[in-house]
């Protein structure tokens, strides 16, 4: 019976300690806070603030205020279309630079009969 009690408290040990082991990694440290990797510390001045990941602050006067998310969403689908028109004209380049190689290669190529 005894050895039953002591392997019992030693695997619900060892599950505890894993369940906290996994917890932290979640986790970085900044100053006495644990702040999760979905999110940013923003330093203003003195002032640490924490932010959504690619969240901003702007101050106004005396005041800090942080992006809301209506903000965030437009700055991001904004430059998700500069992004996107940019990956359309590389895609437009490509297509022409293949479409060339493809008459180079016609050229070069022995005519069917």
């Amino acid at each position: 019976m005894k050895k039953k009690e002591i392997l019992l408290v030693t695997v619900l040990l060892s599950v505890f300690t894993a369940l906290s082991y996994g917890y932290e990694e979640d986790y970085k440290k900044v100053g006495d806070v644990n702040v999760s990797d979905s999110m940013d510390v923003v330093k203003e001045g003195d002032v640490n603030v924490m932010v959504p990941k690619g969240g901003q602050l702007r101050k106004e006067s005396s005041f800090l205020i942080k992006e809301d998310a209506d903000e965030y969403a437009s700055r991001k689908f904004i430059s998700l279309e500069a992004r996107f028109s940019q990956l359309e004209k590389e895609v437009a380049s490509q297509k022409k630079k293949i479409e060339t190689l493809q008459e180079a290669v016609d050229k070069l190529s022995p005519q069917k009969k």
